[in-house]
C-alpha cells in the first residue's frame, strides 16, 4: 500500500480527472469492498442526501425501492412546486437523458 501511495503522490497529473482516476484505481487495489473513492460530485451528493440539502429546482432526490430516482420532497414556493412536482414522482428523462435503475440522484 505504501509504495502504491508513494507512486501516486509523486506522479505529475495533467488534469484533475486524471488524478481522480489514479486515486480510484489505487483505492480499488485495496481489495476492501467497503472502501471506495468518491469523486467530489458524488461525495457532495451523498452529503446532500444525508442532510436533506435540496437540488437547484427545489427538490430533494432519493431512490425508490426499485432504485429509480424519485422526488422525495418539494420545497414550498420552489420552481419544482410551481411546475407541479410531487413527492414520489419518478424522474424518467431530462434533456433527452433517460433515467433508470443504474441512475443515481446525482445523475438527475
Amino acid at each position: 500500500w505504501f509504495q502504491l501511495r508513494q507512486d501516486a503522490v509523486s506522479k505529475k497529473y495533467k488534469t484533475f480527472e486524471e488524478a481522480q482516476t489514479a486515486v480510484a484505481e489505487m483505492m480499488s487495489k485495496l481489495g476492501d469492498k467497503y472502501t471506495k473513492y468518491l469523486s467530489p460530485a458524488k461525495y457532495q451528493s451523498l452529503v446532500d442526501s444525508a442532510t436533506g440539502t435540496l437540488a437547484g429546482i427545489g427538490v430533494e432526490i432519493a431512490t425508490n425501492k426499485d432504485q429509480i430516482p424519485i422526488v422525495s420532497d418539494v420545497e414550498p414556493g420552489s420552481p419544482a412546486q410551481k411546475a407541479g412536482l410531487l413527492p414520489n414522482d419518478v424522474f424518467l428523462e431530462s434533456d433527452g437523458v433517460k433515467f433508470g435503475k443504474e441512475s443515481t440522484p446525482d445523475d438527475v
